[in-house]
């Protein structure tokens, strides 16, 4: 399969102390599938919160450290999904101008809400993985007494 100048978009909010197997298994599955990879995470322009525990720079660095070739960049939340799909479009455009790209997804994604321009492709989930939704209900009722943790 030709790679060149083909772009695969992972777009999540990696809410999570680590990345799970499920996340790593759909940017795997994006990543073998272009020559260039980009991470979108989303933020919420907003005070960390239970459902939001950690920022932006934060998810970079944990995301970073494991696809250290891999853009990592932010999307913000927008009050439609017209105006979010737009954003996603306009970032593609203005780092990856004439790239191919597919936007990948898997369970409870953001797939449903993408309404731009590019293809998306569906990425089954692995069975037993617990959700990121449900490790963040875990991190969020946690208090950690560390200065580690204290210094962000």
């Amino acid at each position: 399969m030709n790679k060149k100048n083909k772009l695969s978009v992972v777009i999540g909010r990696f809410q999570v102390p680590e990345l799970h197997q499920g996340h790593k298994y759909l940017i795997e599955r994006a990543r073998v599938n272009s020559s260039k990879l980009l991470i979108l995470i989303g933020v919420n322009c907003g005070w960390t919160s239970k459902a939001d525990p950690l920022d932006f720079e934060t998810r970079k660095a944990m995301l970073k450290s494991v696809y250290p070739n891999a853009m990592i960049l932010s999307v913000s939340d927008h009050s439609t999904n017209v105006a979010w799909s737009n954003q996603i479009d306009e970032i593609i455009e203005k780092h990856f101008k004439g790239y191919k790209a597919t936007l990948f997804g898997s369970r409870d994604s953001f797939l449903p809400c993408y309404l731009g321009k590019h293809p998306k492709k569906y990425v089954a989930q692995l069975a037993g993985i617990p959700s990121g939704t449900e490790l963040r209900e875990i991190v969020s009722g946690s208090v950690l007494d560390s200065s580690e943790f204290r210094t962000g």
